[in-house]
């Protein structure tokens, strides 16, 4: 196929865009077959030595490419946004946007495979590994300050002599949740209207790792000293590191997608699997530094002095990416005949001819409200009972097989991480309920928050009796919740953008991660008035 023949396919491709309804795949235009998400792409201008870019075509043929690669990546490429500081979600629920096939299978375009056909081999899997160990680092911080709740209000916030259990104690993952969402959900809506893709890619992630490092270097000096005369300024203190470090960890998220857009789809999944594993992880280590420690100061310093080691390793392994040939394969534009100059300035004319379009943002919402309700319920109702309520469930056996000081980390972190999980897991499996039916089982997950009201939440402050006794049914509640969650969180995530035409599914991708921090935001919100709920009804 010579020059002009690719670029009338990219041109006639770039415009066939459909959308669904329910289990029917419409166009604005002529109706497709279902879910067909939309039309094979062209040969990417990246990807084989036949590109249109190195070609002896026009000037404007070279943009009308880069036009077609910017729309056909257009779910990836969002993700590198400066702006786009998304919630750091502990839960596996960040699944990228899929084509699914008439059989429900997820299918790749023609300029995946091109790429991929012509890629080098990932030597001993290095760039995967990598990409393993970032997804698990940006999420690090968020999972241990949650995982960390028993060093905070059993020794730094707790009480002495006569004092009573002070509010910092009480609700501390409340408002660390507060601390840590409200920020992002400001952001993330700010994204919607504001897709600017600018920053270098080093700064933001080599920058974001070494303020994580310097934040929790501060965590361990505050875990050193004795606070226990200034209660009030070690937890403003402690809330302020929550914001920073829970938004430079969402930039270092968000960054990290972007980093692994143009690879092959499994690679975006190895920093999806290393995110799933980050909760497993801190839980791990949360447990492995109370078994072995003398008391809470000395388990909290190893603690955090181990999620150090891994930002380091993490910073350092980034820089050994560019020597990747795998690595340089997909990030680097191959036989361009156009100079760095001339590229970059077809890339702005491109980006200012595409942005003239106005986005239909209530089209878009139409098409995808039942996803994004979803999505926000499924998390309002996760962040309602994990971690606030789950952590204050005690035993109900006092000679039950698990250690109290290790009940919480366990069937609490470690159960909820490794369940949720194995929940985003099966959804590589099996897409049921389709979009359309999705919501009902989202709605009744709502029975989980009276459900765990009723098992042994706070028994010595409640004012109504404990009605579930056995801690057996308690996990079986727990696992369940977890796994609910991570299983109907990512189908809604993924559902979202394959119900929208081609070029709009970045902006539905968005909203989703929006809703999603919405109902992070309400539900522990929602949980401060439970606490008081329980103690007066």
């Amino acid at each position: 196929m010579d020059s002009v023949q690719r670029l009338k396919a990219a041109n006639s491709s770039a415009h066939q865009n459909g959308t669904q309804n329910g289990n029917i795949h419409q166009s604005y235009d002529t109706p497709e077959a279902k879910y067909s998400k939309s039309a094979p792409a062209a040969a990417s201008p990246y990807g084989s030595d036949e590109s249109v870019i190195g070609s002896k075509s026009s000037v404007k043929g070279s943009i009308m490419s880069l036009v077609h690669q910017k729309l056909s990546h257009s779910k990836t490429d969002l993700q590198s946004s400066w702006v786009n500081v998304v919630a750091p979600v502990p839960f596996g629920a960040s699944h990228p946007a899929i084509n699914i096939d008439e059989q429900g299978n997820p299918c790749r375009s023609h300029t995946e495979i091109d790429k991929e056909k012509n890629a080098p081999a990932d030597r001993f899997y290095i760039v995967y590994m990598i990409f393993l160990l970032h997804g698990l680092s940006f999420l690090l911080p968020w999972n241990m300050f949650l995982t960390a709740n028993s060093y905070f209000t059993d020794f730094k916030f707790a009480p002495t002599g006569n004092q009573t259990e002070s509010g910092y104690a009480k609700n501390f993952l409340s408002y660390v949740g507060i601390a840590a969402q409200i920020p992002n959900v400001i952001l993330c809506f700010l994204n919607i209207f504001f897709q600017s893709k600018t920053g270098s890619k080093t700064i933001r992630i080599a920058g974001s790792i070494g303020v994580l490092i310097v934040m929790f270097i501060i965590t361990i000096i505050l875990a050193i000293v004795d606070s226990q005369e200034w209660p009030g300024t070690f937890f403003g203190v402690t809330m302020a590191s929550v914001v920073i470090i829970n938004s430079f960890g969402g930039l270092y998220q968000s960054s990290t997608f972007g980093m692994a857009g143009p690879f092959p789809m499994k690679y975006t999944n190895a920093v999806i699997i290393g995110s799933n594993a980050s909760g497993i992880f801190t839980a791990l280590t949360m447990i492995t530094s109370l078994l072995l420690a003398e008391n809470l100061q000395l388990a909290a310093t190893w603690y955090f002095e181990a999620a150090i080691l891994v930002l380091c390793l993490a910073i350092i392994t980034y820089f050994l990416l560019p020597f990747q040939d795998f690595y340089k394969h997909f990030t680097k534009p191959h036989g361009s005949n156009l100079d760095e100059d001339s590229q970059k300035a077809l890339l702005q004319k491109e980006e200012l001819e595409t942005i003239r379009e106005k986005t239909p943002y209530v089209h878009i919402l139409k098409k995808t409200w039942k996803q994004l309700l979803g999505v926000g319920l499924t998390f309002f109702v996760t962040l309602v009972c994990f971690p606030a309520i789950q952590a204050d469930i005690k035993p109900s056996d006092p000679d039950f097989f698990i250690p109290d000081h290790l009940y919480t980390p366990i069937t609490t972190f470690l159960f909820y991480n490794f369940f949720a999980a194995l929940g985003n897991l099966a959804t590589e499996l099996k897409y049921k309920p389709g979009p359309k039916y999705i919501i009902i089982p989202i709605v009744l997950r709502l029975l989980y928050i009276p459900f765990f009201l009723i098992c042994n939440y706070r028994p010595d402050v409640r004012s109504f009796p404990v009605y579930i006794n056995n801690d057996y049914v308690y996990f079986l509640g727990g696992i369940t919740m977890a796994f609910t969650n991570g299983y109907f969180s990512s189908l809604c995530l993924m559902y979202a953008p394959s119900l929208v035409e081609n070029r709009w599914a970045g902006t539905a991708a968005v909203f989703g991660t929006f809703f999603l921090i919405l109902g992070i935001v309400i539900g522990v919100n929602f949980t401060l008035l439970l606490a008081k709920i329980i103690e007066v009804i």
